[in-house]
């Protein structure tokens, strides 16, 4: 998957399509680290999921957010037409 992403010619709503998906795949649910905490305590912080996929790939994280929405679209259009 990482060789489409950083080919040089893959087509972009493809190259999009990757890096959403790889997104929506290594993120976890909101709400941080639970385990580990009492109930008074803070969160442990972790970086964002957008921020490590977009500094490997050298964009910005609000990108590789933008891409999670095309590729949930687009996953969203292909259910719908494929059933009717």
């Amino acid at each position: 998957m990482l060789y489409v992403v950083k080919s040089r010619s893959p087509n972009k709503k493809k190259r999009t399509y990757v890096i959403g998906r790889r997104y929506l795949v290594e993120k976890e649910e909101k709400g941080g680290d639970r385990k580990s905490m009492r109930q008074n305590d803070a969160l442990i912080e972790k970086d964002r999921t957008s921020k490590t996929i977009g500094d490997q790939l050298s964009l910005g994280y609000r990108t590789v957010e933008r891409a999670a929405d095309f590729t949930q679209a687009v996953d969203t259009v292909a259910r719908v037409t494929c059933f009717t």
